[in-house]
């Protein structure tokens, strides 16, 4: 799904008080991009990515999300829209402790609409254990959250964030928890689901190097866009690269 942004302009708080956070920004994102959103603390990167999502709707200017202008929709419309064609990967992980790994992939079925306009689908269960498989991670289809490590938990944020095969990943600070090592580990699970699913994957990063691994980088500096540029993907030197866990092809049951 294509993103077009026209005019964007979000402030918090009134009259004096007011404080603009982006400024009048414009931008294309063309469906299957690897985007790295970057700039410092309070550039604005992680408010555009919520209002990108559907999470924040107190805005001006224009969102629209293929055929979905952000501002004419509903909160049920938003939800909908974000459920049907989002995903979604934080810093934090966002897992819920008192569920199991399958569990937790599973989630975005309750909050899924009843009728399913994308054809036959597996039953939940099923459904969450082939993308626990995919991550590597289907030995810990009964563990909870904090029986695993911070590489693990992210996998498992990854998984829940395919559940409903998104079309575009949204993705705030993914590695910001992680250690190098595993956040590069992180990122080649995310290059390979750019590439075989060809999902669209906004990145919000602080971190040069993470950056560097995107093909198009934006960055913003006092809410607005300061440099858009198109680049070759730079790979980490081999000593510091980790040996990929590649994600298969998507198979039939996992999408």
């Amino acid at each position: 799904m294509r993103i077009v942004v026209e005019g964007l302009t979000k402030t918090y708080g009134q009259g004096e008080a007011q404080a603009g956070v982006l400024h009048d920004l414009n931008l294309v994102i063309e469906p299957g991009e690897f985007v790295a959103i970057v700039g410092t603390s309070g550039s604005g990167k992680t408010t555009l990515l919520n209002i990108l999502g559907g999470l924040d709707n107190q805005y001006r200017g224009q969102v629209t999300i293929g055929a979905h202008a952000l501002s004419g929709l509903g909160e049920r419309a938003l939800a909908g829209l974000r459920n049907r064609h989002f995903g979604f990967v934080f810093q934090s992980f966002n897992l819920l402790d008192h569920l199991n790994a399958v569990e937790n992939v599973a989630l975005p079925d309750f909050f899924a609409t009843a009728d399913k306009a994308d054809g036959p689908r597996l039953a939940p269960k099923e459904r969450a254990l082939a993308l626990l498989e995919r991550m590597g991670l289907l030995d810990k289809q009964n563990e909870r959250p904090p029986r695993l490590s911070g590489g693990q938990k992210q996998r498992l944020a990854i998984a829940r964030a395919l559940f409903n095969k998104p079309s575009i990943i949204l993705c705030d600070e993914p590695t910001g928890s992680l250690d190098r090592k595993t956040g590069l580990q992180i990122m080649d699970l995310f290059e390979e689901l750019n590439v075989n699913d060809s999902i669209t994957l906004l990145v919000v990063t602080h971190e040069e190097y993470i950056a560097r691994m995107a093909r198009r980088v934006i960055r913003l500096e006092d809410g607005r866009v300061v440099s858009d540029t198109v680049q070759e993907p730079h790979r980490p030197e081999p000593e510091l690269a980790i040996a990929s866990t590649a994600l298969q092809p998507a198979t039939e049951e996992a999408q």
